[in-house]
């Protein structure tokens, strides 16, 4: 534990503490590089932690994402320490000789390059897997720290924003993909999801700011308030106009901002003061990328 405290004190008190005092979700800041992999660095134990509690009866179990079973998410996430180490990893797994036969199927190149990389996994042995991702992941968090220039000018296809410069793709997404997986793997098996651990806010931070951006543009005249129950209660705001609030779990909101459930969902479990009609509308653009 005394390790956990250290990290809170070293990377992420300045902007923890922006966080606690900042209402705008515009005004998120994006971690720097040392902070990013701090906080890649407390999600992949966080990662590790739940599924070292599986039995396995629940790798078998489906998930979320309609493709791929409690192990193949984990296999996701132990092909991210080659792509995420930088340049020459992410490129590696752009060979069209190993997403051809997905992409003839319809498959985007992002999701043709994901299955790709957990096929070639689906016959080894789940520890094996682990071993990858525990190793592999702390050696491309550590490369993520010393990242080639040319990833702030290289940019790559991310649903919804589009293009997205490569250097926040792995040190801002790649860490907020493994939350959400984590999220996946809770719900399919029914372990807890904690949130208790601080770098959780800064993720959960993350993905308001780019759900608001992504929202505002879609809404104008419409002013949110939008409160997300969880360990630490949080209330952001974004847009100009009539105004109208929301309240929510975390947790709902990550599935609604992922994709993973639908605003009529969501809505379900929501409290707001906004007509039925207007709510569907504002929950169907609180998408960000992941």
């Amino acid at each position: 534990m005394a390790g956990r405290r250290d990290w809170r004190r070293s990377t992420m008190t300045g902007t923890t503490e922006a966080l606690l005092s900042m209402t705008p979700a515009s005004r998120v800041p994006r971690p720097g590089a040392t902070e990013a992999a701090a906080i890649a660095r407390a999600e992949l134990a966080c990662f590790l932690e739940l599924i070292s509690e599986l039995d396995p009866a629940d790798l078998d179990r489906p998930t979320h994402c309609s493709l791929w079973s409690v192990r193949d998410v984990v296999a996701h996430q132990a092909s991210h320490a080659q792509s995420g180490s930088g340049i020459r990893g992410f490129f590696a797994q752009l060979d069209p000789r190993l997403t051809r036969a997905y992409r003839r199927t319809g498959m985007s190149m992002l999701d043709a390059l994901n299955q790709a990389q957990v096929d070639r996994r689906k016959d080894q042995p789940f520890d094996a897997v682990v071993t990858e991702l525990k190793h592999g992941a702390e050696a491309s968090i550590e490369a993520r720290v010393r990242l080639h220039w040319l990833t702030r000018l290289l940019r790559a296809p991310v649903h919804p924003v589009g293009l997205m410069p490569l250097s926040t793709l792995l040190t801002e997404i790649f860490p907020r993909d493994m939350w959400i997986h984590r999220l996946d793997i809770a719900d399919a098996t029914g372990r807890p999801f904690r949130l208790d651990a601080e770098h959780n806010d800064a993720i959960i931070a993350g993905i308001v700011r780019d759900a608001a951006k992504h929202a505002s543009k879609r809404l104008p005249g419409t002013a949110v308030e939008l409160r997300l129950r969880g360990p630490r209660e949080r209330t952001w705001s974004f847009g100009t106009g009539e105004r109208m609030s929301f309240a929510m779990d975390v947790a709902d909101f990550a599935r609604l901002a992922s994709e993973r459930a639908t605003p009529e969902q969501v809505l379900q479990a929501t409290e707001t003061d906004a007509p039925r009609d207007v709510a569907l509308r504002v929950l169907s653009v609180l998408i960000a990328p992941f």
